[in-house]
């Protein structure tokens, strides 16, 4: 079977690099504008192989980084994170070895995962689309979508994993429902699909609901019988490389995820804000706050009420109704397991928070990995919406409506560059260290707790400094108070 050929023209080059250009300075501008706050902190140490580890009273900071290893980032991730975001968490340790461990150095991995992202939306759209402006289209909605851009600005596995699961969605179809039915799928294109499936589940096990997508989707739609047999082996391939994780420490995380959970049931009974319990209508609640930023709607972390925005679902769906309805047979298919997404995505979490007893899986920011998928059927839309005669007035106020939402959010990145959790101080541990190289090598630097004398370091390698702890002050001094450097206290996140 011939390939057919998609040519882009001069013009819509100059469109793809305008739209690349500027999503790049949106994900690497000012990357240390904020603190990192707490769950980057927890990354930090992670691959650092850092805990709460016994020291003598008195310690040097070179000691921290002799517990940088492999076998203590491993006990790191599933102390602090429960086993969760291994695959990322070793990637950030070794990228640390190489570029150090500053607020610019630690996001930038995950700047360097959203950028790829782009790349990746525009090669897999061309691909499936064979229309350049649908790729285009898709690719302009993934550059300034606010979820994706808050996942490529914070040193956690949110874009590796969002990268790896829609690589592992293009091979499914790019190996078990290829155009020509009754050939076998390539070995390579289905290593592809193993390696990008377990890498995915190993930056973060709620990928998981991409998977059941697409488990969902092999039992609609795939027939053939040698291709079911190929998909079942690369399951069972992927799932044999996630068990041998659970046994040499994912199940000791499940153990620590556990004791989170319980942490979370006993928050219910203080009514706090935080948690929430599990009712009918506190799920239809999170159901439509976790659609929404997927939906490229953040309109919420300015301070809106949910019954002030929550009209405005409606231009994203509109798009996705203009997609499904406008877009060819062979198109049609790929937008499907796009649009099932979504509700596969929000049935998973219901079914967490049931289970549970409380919503906290209805964070609406958090692994939202759906956002990916469903930029192909929200940039097609806004392309068929655009090419449409009838309705014209609608469907282009649709797509202004649509950008002003996306930019909306955006501009929260510039105007106050406030990042998703993050402090509005800069970094206190960077100046510190700051504070601490300009001291001699014979003074006692105190600090309130281990946990701030690790984040320090992070910034003061390879300087040598002696350390102590003196847990009944919130200060970091010189000296037994001889010369305060700064008080921590309201400063931590």
């Amino acid at each position: 079977m011939r390939k057919t050929q998609v040519i882009v023209t001069p013009q819509q080059l100059i469109w793809l690099a305008c739209i690349f250009a500027v999503a790049i300075v949106i994900r690497t501008f000012n990357l240390d504008a904020t603190a990192t706050w707490c769950d980057e902190k927890f990354s930090i140490r992670e691959a650092h192989g850092l805990t709460m580890q016994a020291l003598p009273a008195y310690f040097t900071s070179s000691q921290f980084e002799s517990l940088n290893t492999i076998s203590n980032v491993v006990h790191a991730n599933v102390v602090l994170d429960g086993g969760n975001g291994i695959f990322y968490i070793l990637q950030l340790h070794f990228w640390c070895k190489l570029f150090g461990a500053t607020d610019v150095a630690v996001r930038m991995l995950s700047a360097l995962y959203g950028i790829a992202l782009l790349f990746s939306v525009y090669y897999i759209a061309k691909k499936k689309f064979k229309i350049p402006a649908l790729a285009i289209g898709a690719t302009a909605v993934a550059a300034f979508h606010p979820l994706l851009i808050m996942y490529a600005r914070e040193a956690r596995p949110y874009a590796a994993a969002t990268f790896y699961t829609i690589w592992s969605s293009y091979f499914l179809f790019h190996c078990f429902f290829s155009y020509q039915p009754n050939s076998k799928p390539h070995v390579v294109n289905i290593l592809f699909y193993i390696v990008a499936t377990l890498a995915a589940l190993l930056c973060h096990y709620l990928t998981a609901y991409i998977f059941i997508t697409q488990g969902l989707w092999v039992i609609i739609y795939l027939r053939k019988r040698i291709r079911i047999f190929y998909f079942l082996v690369a399951v069972s391939l992927a799932a044999t490389g996630l068990s041998l994780w659970m046994y040499v420490a994912g199940l000791k995380g499940m153990a620590v995820m556990h004791a989170h959970n319980n942490y979370y049931v006993t928050e219910l009974s203080k009514n706090s804000d935080f948690v929430q319990p599990t009712t009918f209508l506190n799920c239809i609640i999170g159901s439509i706050q976790f659609a929404l930023p997927a939906l490229g709607n953040s309109l919420q972390k300015s301070g809106l009420q949910l019954r002030e925005i929550i009209l405005l679902l409606l231009i994203p769906l509109h798009l996705i109704y203009v997609a499904w309805r406008k877009a060819d047979k062979s198109i049609r298919k790929y937008l499907n397991y796009c649009i099932l997404s979504l509700p596969v995505a929000v049935l998973f979490i219901t079914a967490l928070a049931i289970n549970a007893g409380h919503t906290i899986s209805y964070q609406p920011h958090y692994a939202n990995f759906v956002a990916a998928q469903l930029v192909f059927i929200m940039g097609v839309g806004c392309v068929y919406a655009f090419w449409q005669h009838k309705n014209v007035v609608l469907n282009r106020l649709v797509i202004i409506s649509f950008a002003l939402i996306l930019s909306g959010t955006i501009s929260f990145y510039f105007l106050k560059p406030l990042n998703v959790y993050s402090n509005d101080v800069k970094n206190p541990y960077q100046f510190i260290a700051l504070k601490i190289s300009e001291t001699s090598k014979t003074d006692t630097i105190y600090f309130p707790n281990i946990t701030d004398a690790q984040l320090a370091y992070m910034y003061l390698k390879p300087t040598e400094r002696i350390f102590s702890i003196n847990a009944s002050s919130t200060c970091v001094y010189i000296n037994d108070k001889q010369q305060t450097i700064l008080d921590l206290n309201k400063l931590r996140y």
